[in-house]
């Protein structure tokens, strides 16, 4: 059991299936949430776990030896509004899991992936230390929101994605 995972939250092993439904219990910080499985296929993950948004890295905002960096609190209120309290899809890569037991993945709200809209808009950028498959198409979205200076790269210009009823609107 992984006792830092968060308040009350404990690790569990890593669901079999390659796409897991999840509600979004809390966010964390731009990169990190807790949710409950809602697969049916894997009822036994009932409880809660923590999962790392695989190929970003948001700017710190929790790590207690560590000053918040600059748009930590927009990053995590993005991801918040994003999926706090929704349902979401989280699709497994060859690497399930990190150091600290979270679960990795990609992670889709309506058929929309989260990661691109964070690092198209400049909320977190392309981290390449978890193996995962798309980091060409990573990379490049980095390079988009670093070309028009948005966000982290820039001139603070970050649009917002909220459309009503909860869906990702895309302004690029």
């Amino acid at each position: 059991m992984w006792k830092n995972a968060g308040e009350g939250i404990s690790y569990i092993p890593v669901s079999e299936s390659p796409t897991v439904s999840l509600l979004v219990t809390r966010v964390i910080d731009g990169d990190t949430f807790t949710g409950r499985v809602t697969s049916s296929i894997d009822s036994m993950f009932s409880e809660l776990v923590t999962v790392r948004l695989i190929g970003v890295n948001a700017p710190e905002t929790v790590d207690p030896k560590k000053k918040p960096e600059p748009y930590g609190k927009e990053a995590s209120d993005h991801l918040r509004a994003l999926i706090e309290n929704k349902n979401i899809e989280l699709q497994f890569d060859a690497t399930r899991t990190d150091v600290y037991g979270r679960w990795l993945g990609y992670v889709l709200l309506n058929g929309s992936l989260i990661q691109e809209d964070l690092l198209r808009k400049g909320y977190a950028k392309f981290e390449d230390r978890f193996g995962f498959a798309r980091k060409t198409e990573f990379a490049q979205w980095e390079n988009e929101a670093k070309e028009l200076k948005t966000g982290l790269w820039g001139n603070g210009k970050i649009v917002s994605v909220i459309g009503e009823g909860g869906s990702v609107i895309s302004n690029l």
